[in-house]
């Protein structure tokens, strides 16, 4: 392929202001560009038209493509290579694994290859400025030695390597086209009618055969004595598995990077329970290698934080939807590689919405086969001409009840949207939608707006305001769908609303929202769960320990919100109102840090608390413009520890501040007394104000 002039003319044009202001708008200003984007001007502006140098068989770092395409298309020809049990001729694939090439490629051959495929003279000239002005220093014990100009390599990160290397592997792909030509080499086909494949590449290096990684797939009739013969000629060995062959992870690394294989197969369901049950264990356990309890089933933590989950994913889900992309693909990208293979093998007179399974077909196409119902729930048609659109069978309708109609109430013999269109001024025919739909529905027909220039209707995904699919989207409808799940009060979704976006840290979140739930090891809980025989409040011992009791009824607990402000709490016991100001989010997070801080030494700190609010000490206002420090500690003999308060109020009574804190390692009551004090002095002195008064409870 070769580059035409007008294309030459537009890369050699000059740039314009607005398009380096689009390209830094769309990199990160603090970010290199990443391995799987492009984010400068030159793949902006002009990659529709140098894409289009780039052989089909190239699916890494191609807009429009994904790297996915080849791993379907090599397993499908594998597996095509696996049913053939008879004829004289064996075929044989050959996986090549290649070595990096950024330290490999030559200048002088990216140079040529450029000129070969046409672009001009001048552009090349730039493109080679800008890999040649790179100069390295060598470090040596500290000394740097003199700066030197290599003659080849690309800098890793550098925006333009990746489309370097696409050229570099149009080199291969050129040889391999010569080949076929000259007949040395033939292609295989997934079905008789199928396009010829003779060769796939999975990434962006094509310099060095690694020999020992590589390896050949042979079809099932290839006689023992070929391998043995191949194997020697090529020194590359063999192998059977279709996963070994293409390099796909095993079952550990599927643990840890599910993605990659979700993407093309369908994953049975104990191996996604299995996922999961590894994703709980470690939600749950104290540490590592510590078993926990398991409050709750792992489909409750995979709901949306809205709706009172945590945001996991669950597996099967998750596995639909990622190969409900490539069941898209297959719809939309008709023209791609992998999609005419498999339309001429599995759906030559249809589309994929209405394929299907076949026999002895592929794993890879049963697996994307499985995701068509999901696909149809995210489904809908634009209204162009009409005339593909079934007027009681497809989705056309936006923000209809499964977007689907119901049945009509007068004239319903049409079958097609076209024939409620008057085509001529190019306006839905009020009367007939009125007189056969609902109101309802035909106030929404009626709302679809109509091109004023016909054009064909498009299928487009209703997830996404862009109308592109995703597989965010495509998992939530698949999550609001599922009869399972748990529906939520509105009550509740506003709270979970207001936690996820209160500025506090993530593990105080994480507890209220266990607290909520009430996912505590409390007495009762505990006792629930058989592990405790007494559901007595360890602190108080006064009432069984209940989530309640512990955060709202416990003596304890009682004293501490009360040093600070009144704290509402929700119908179920939890936390049920979270403040939305600024300034009350301030306090807040001050309160449940300072709160779970000390629920953690509730067991020995329950008692020195206790005797400090059990003191009675009779508190006189002090006089206008004045606040009034009152400090007490107790102290814990057994323990050596000792407890401390400060309460700051003014001449009304109203508490400004307060202070609670715990303290090791004290010697003596008088250390601790000394402590607290010292505590009330430094917040007077910090305070500024020139009355202060500062009262212990033993003497003023």
């Amino acid at each position: 392929m070769t580059i035409s002039q007008e294309s030459n003319e537009d890369l050699l044009s000059p740039f314009r202001e607005d398009e380096v202001w689009a390209a830094l708008k769309g990199t990160g200003p603090t970010k290199a560009p990443g391995l799987d984007g492009f984010p400068t001007l030159f793949f902006q502006q002009y990659w529709h038209i140098v894409g289009m140098c780039i052989d089909e068989v190239q699916s890494a770092f191609v807009l429009g493509r994904l790297i996915t395409d080849n791993v379907l298309l090599a397993y499908e020809i594998l597996h095509t290579f696996r049913q053939k049990r008879t004829g004289k001729k064996g075929y044989m694939a050959v996986k090549l694994d290649m070595s990096k090439a950024y330290d490999r490629v030559e200048w002088d051959f990216v140079k040529k290859m450029m000129i070969k495929m046409g672009f001009a003279h001048e552009w090349v000239g730039l493109i080679m400025k800008c890999i040649s002005s790179v100069s390295y220093a060598v470090n040596i014990n500290g000394s740097r030695g003199r700066i030197f100009q290599p003659t080849r390599g690309f800098r890793q990160g550098d925006p333009l390597s990746l489309f370097l290397f696409l050229i570099c592997s149009e080199g291969l792909s050129s040889l391999m086209r010569s080949a076929k030509q000259e007949g040395l080499v033939k292609g295989a086909k997934a079905s008789r009618r199928g396009p010829e494949i003779y060769h796939l590449l999975f990434a962006d290096d094509c310099q060095c055969v690694n020999f020992n990684k590589s390896t050949i797939f042979y079809s099932s009739n290839t006689t023992a004595e070929a391998k043995e013969l191949v194997s020697l000629m090529l020194g590359v060995r063999s192998s059977s598995s279709l996963e070994k062959y293409l390099g796909l992870p095993n079952v550990v690394v599927l643990q840890a990077l599910p993605t990659y294989a979700m993407s093309c197969f369908l994953f049975p369901k104990t191996l996604c329970e299995m996922i999961e049950s590894k994703f709980a264990r470690f939600w749950w356990q104290k540490g590592v290698g510590k078993r926990g309890i398991h409050w709750c089933k792992l489909k409750y933590l995979c709901g949306s934080k809205e709706e009172g989950g945590l945001g996991f994913k669950s597996m099967a889900q998750f596995n639909i939807a990622m190969l409900a992309k490539q069941g898209w693909r297959l719809l939309n990208s008709t023209n791609s590689l992998v999609a005419r293979v498999f339309k001429v093998k599995y759906f030559p007179d249809c589309n994929f919405r209405f394929s299907s399974l076949g026999r002895s077909s592929s794993l890879v196409w049963r697996s994307i086969w499985t995701t068509k119902d999901a696909l149809e729930k995210g489904l809908i048609w634009k209204v162009g001409t009409g005339e593909n659109i079934s007027a009681f069978e497809d989705a056309w309708i936006l923000n209809h009840d499964n977007a689907r109609l119901t049945a009509g109430v007068g004239n319903s013999h049409f079958v097609k949207v076209a024939e409620l269109i008057n085509s001529n001024e190019r306006e839905w025919n009020r009367d007939l939608i009125g007189n056969t739909f609902p109101k309802a529905e035909a106030e929404l027909i009626l709302r679809i707006p109509l091109a004023m220039e016909l054009h064909e209707d498009l299928l487009v995904w209703n997830g996404e305001l862009s109308d592109e699919f995703s597989v965010r989207s495509s998992y939530k409808i698949l999550q609001n769908s599922d009869p399972t799940a748990y529906a939520l009060q509105n009550i509740y979704r506003g709270f979970y609303n207001k936690l996820w976006k209160i500025d506090i840290p993530t593990k105080i979140k994480i507890f209220i929202w266990k607290i909520s739930w009430n996912f505590l090891a409390t007495r009762v809980n505990m006792a629930i769960r058989k592990l405790t025989s007494s559901t007595l409040c360890p602190r108080c011992a006064v009432g069984e320990e209940t989530m309640n009791h512990l955060f709202r009824d416990c003596s304890v607990s009682v004293a501490i919100w009360k040093d600070y402000f009144v704290f509402r709490f929700g119908p179920s016991g939890g936390i049920g109102t979270l403040a939305s100001t600024k300034k009350q989010t301030g306090r807040v997070r001050r309160l449940l840090v300072l709160f779970i801080a000390t629920l953690r030494n509730l067991k020995e700190f329950g008692k020195i608390y206790q005797s400090i609010s059990n003191r009675t000490v009779e508190w006189k206002n002090p006089p206008r413009q004045t606040v009034k420090i009152n400090f007490d500690g107790a102290f814990d003999e057994r323990s050596k520890q000792s407890a401390s308060r400060v309460v700051v109020r003014d001449s009304n009574g109203s508490v400004l501040l307060t202070s609670i804190e715990l303290h090791k390692g004290v010697a003596s009551a008088f250390v601790a007394e000394a402590l607290v004090c010292r505590r009330a002095t430094q917040i007077a002195l910090d305070m500024n104000k020139e009355e202060v008064i500062i009262e212990g409870d033993s003497c003023p």
